[in-house]
């Protein structure tokens, strides 16, 4: 039969509340309980307070709270977060960048290899 010390039954606190330990865990932490007060009593202290988490009702967030904390970043970061439109004139987005670039660079290899020049570049 496996015993525990006091912080191996501490770290199983959490399984054992939930059954999920194996049986002869669980029959070790049974037995470690009735015989440490300590672990016992911080046992029953966690279960107390998971018992009153379980108990309290979900808390709903006022209905403009999305919007009153993102004004508050968009205040802070002075619109560099949550700004209401787009400015692409201050930033361009790389993948734009890169798909112009793209289709310039294929739009030159079809003008000078498939183009009027033959594929030669003429001097």
């Amino acid at each position: 039969m496996t015993s525990f010390g006091h912080q191996d039954a501490k770290d199983r606190f959490d399984r054992y509340y939930e059954g999920d330990l194996p049986a002869e865990e669980q029959r070790a932490m049974d037995g470690h309980l009735a015989s440490c007060a300590e672990c016992r009593e911080e046992y029953q202290r966690l279960v107390q307070a998971l018992g009153a988490l379980s108990r309290m009702r979900g808390a709903h967030a006022p209905k403009d709270f999305l919007d009153a904390v993102q004004g508050r970043i968009r205040k802070r970061s002075r619109g560099r977060f949550f700004s209401r439109r787009p400015d692409f004139t201050s930033r361009l987005p790389y993948e734009v960048l890169s798909v112009v670039m793209l289709i310039a660079i294929v739009a030159i290899f079809l003008y000078v290899f498939l183009g009027k020049g033959g594929g030669v570049i003429a001097r």
